[in-house]
C-alpha cells in the first residue's frame, strides 16, 4: 500500500489537537464541572503526543519513539473506555485509582520488554490493546443501566480488540522486518482502526452524557411532580381535616354561650368531651404534620441509639390511657423486658404512636388489642400489633401508604383521621432500616408486622 504513514500520524495528532480544542470550549461555555470530561481530554491530549512520537520514530531516541509512545498509548486507550464505561454513573475517585491499576501494570510489564525484540514489543503492546478494548466492550455489553449507546459501542470496542488480536499474532508470526514496516495492511488498519476508536468516542461520550441528562431532566419532572402532588395533598388534609374539628369547636362554643345556663350537668359533660375530642384530633394531625413536612425537607435529624422496646410502648399506653378506658378495650402487651431496638426515639415514638391509635380508633367497645414481639433473622425484631377491629378493604389495602391517595376513614365511634399516619409511619421505619407490612380482613381486624434492627448495623 502506498500510503505516508508518517503523514497520516501527523493528521491523527492534528485530529486530538482539534477534538482537545472543542471539548475544551465545551466544558469552559457550558460551565461543566464533570470529571469524565477531564480525563478524557487528557487521554485526547496523550493521544496527540503519541502520534507524533510515531511519526518522528527514527528521528528521535528510542526512549521517547517506542518506550514513551506505548506507554502513553495503553493509558490513552484505558481512558479512552474507562469514560465510555462510566459515563453515566457519577465519578468515584476510588474507583477510578483501582482500575488506573490496569495500565499502570501494563505499562511496567512493557518496560520490562522495551529492549526484547522488535517483534516481541508489537505482539505485547497489541495483547494489551487487545485486552483494554475486549474487556471494556464485554463490560459495557452485560453493564447494569447501561444506555443504548453504550450497548452499541461496546461492540465497536470487541471489534477493535479483535483486530489487534489478529495484529499480535501476525506479528509474532512475520519476520522482524515485515513486522515493523509501517507501509504493510495490518499495521495500517490497526492503526485506522484505533483512530476510529479515538476519534468516534468525543461523540460517543456526549451522546451518552446527553442521553444521562434527559434522564435525570425526566425523573426531576417526575420527582417535581410528586412532590406537587404532595403539597396538594397537605393542603387537603389542612382544609378537609382542620375544618372538621375547628368547625366543632366553634358550634359547640356557640351552643355553650348560649346555653350554658340551661344546660344540664350531663349534657354539659358530653359537650366536653366532644370539646377535648375534637382537640386531640387537631392535636395530632398539627403533629403529623409537622413532622411529615420535616421529614419531607430534610430538617429531621436521625438520631439512632438503644433503646428499651417496653419503655416505649408503655409510654404510647400512657399516652392513649384516656382513649383505651373510653371504649373499654383490653390492651396485652407481650413483649420480653430485656428486648431492645437500635432507632431514633422520637421517630419511633411517632410510629407507635400512630400505630397503637390506629388500633384503638377501629376496634369496638370491649374489643382486644395485642402488641407482640419476636426474633427474626440475625439482627431483628419483628413486633405485631394485632387488634379486632373492623379491618380494611382490600382495595385500600393496596395503596394504603401512597400519599396521594385518600384512605383515611371514620373509627368505630366516629374519630377522624388524617390518612398521614401509616404513611408516616412507613417512612420514619425506613429511615431507620425498618420496614412495615399490614394483613387485614373486613370486620375481623387487622395486623400490623413491623421490622427494627436490634442493634447498631
Amino acid at each position: 500500500m502506498n500510503i505516508d504513514v508518517k503523514t497520516l500520524f501527523y493528521i491523527f495528532s492534528l485530529g486530538n489537537y482539534l477534538i482537545i480544542f472543542f471539548l475544551s470550549v465545551y466544558v469552559i461555555f457550558y460551565k461543566v464541572k464533570n470529571p469524565i470530561l477531564t480525563i478524557f481530554i487528557i487521554s485526547k491530549l496523550l493521544y496527540a503526543i503519541l502520534w507524533i512520537l510515531f511519526a518522528l520514530r527514527g528521528n528521535i531516541s528510542w526512549f521517547y519513539s517506542i518506550l514513551i509512545a506505548n506507554v502513553f498509548l495503553i493509558f490513552a486507550v484505558f481512558l479512552d473506555l474507562y469514560c465510555i464505561l462510566k459515563a453515566n454513573q457519577k465519578f468515584n475517585n476510588n474507583l477510578f485509582k483501582y482500575y488506573s491499576i490496569i495500565p499502570i501494570v501494563f505499562s511496567l510489564i512493557f518496560m520490562l520488554f522495551s529492549k526484547s525484540s522488535e517483534v516481541n514489543r508489537i505482539v505485547i503492546i497489541s495483547v494489551f490493546i487487545s485486552f483494554l478494548y475486549i474487556s471494556g466492550g464485554l463490560m459495557l455489553f452485560f453493564k447494569k443501566n447501561k444506555t443504548k449507546i453504550q450497548e452499541l459501542v461496546s461492540f465497536l470496542c470487541v471489534f477493535i480488540g479483535a483486530t489487534f488480536v489478529y495484529r499480535s499474532i501476525w506479528a509474532y508470526l512475520k519476520e522482524a522486518l515485515e513486522a515493523l514496516n509501517f507501509d504493510n495492511h495490518v499495521q495500517i488498519i490497526s492503526y485506522l482502526f484505533l483512530v476510529v476508536g479515538s476519534f468516534s468516542f468525543p461523540m460517543i461520550l456526549l451522546l451518552i452524557l446527553k442521553e444521562v441528562e434527559e434522564k435525570e431532566i425526566k425523573i426531576n419532572n417526575k420527582t417535581l411532580k410528586l412532590l406537587n402532588r404532595n403539597k396538594t395533598k397537605f393542603f387537603s388534609i389542612i382544609a378537609h381535616d382542620l375544618k372538621g374539628p375547628l368547625g366543632t369547636y366553634n358550634q359547640m362554643i356557640e351552643m355553650l354561650i348560649d346555653r350554658h345556663k340551661e344546660m344540664p350537668s350531663d349534657k354539659m359533660e358530653e359537650f366536653l368531651k366532644k370539646l377535648q375530642n375534637s382537640s386531640k384530633q387537631t392535636f395530632n394531625l398539627l403533629e403529623n404534620l409537622l413532622q411529615w413536612s420535616r421529614s419531607e425537607s430534610g430538617t429531621i435529624k436521625i438520631k439512632p441509639k438503644q433503646l428499651k422496646l417496653n419503655e416505649i410502648i408503655n409510654s404510647v399506653q400512657l399516652l392513649m390511657k384516656h382513649s383505651v378506658e373510653i371504649k373499654n378495650l383490653n390492651v396485652s402487651v407481650k413483649i420480653g423486658e430485656d428486648e431492645t431496638v437500635y432507632c431514633d426515639h422520637n421517630m419511633i415514638m411517632t410510629v407507635f404512636r400512630n400505630l397503637i391509635s390506629n388500633a384503638i380508633k377501629f376496634t369496638p367497645n370491649n374489643g382486644q388489642i395485642t402488641i407482640t414481639s419476636k426474633n427474626i433473622k440475625e439482627n431483628n425484631i419483628e413486633i405485631c400489633i394485632e387488634d379486632t377491629g373492623v379491618g380494611i378493604a382490600s382495595k385500600n389495602l393496596k395503596a394504603i401508604f401512597d400519599i396521594d391517595t385518600e384512605t383515611s376513614t371514620k373509627g368505630t365511634n366516629n374519630e377522624s383521621g388524617t390518612g398521614l399516619g401509616l404513611k408516616l409511619a412507613k417512612e420514619f421505619l425506613e429511615k431507620n432500616n425498618g420496614s412495615i407490612k399490614i394483613e387485614s380482613t373486613e370486620t375481623t381486624g387487622t395486623k400490623v408486622f413491623i421490622q427494627l434492627p436490634k442493634h447498631k448495623l
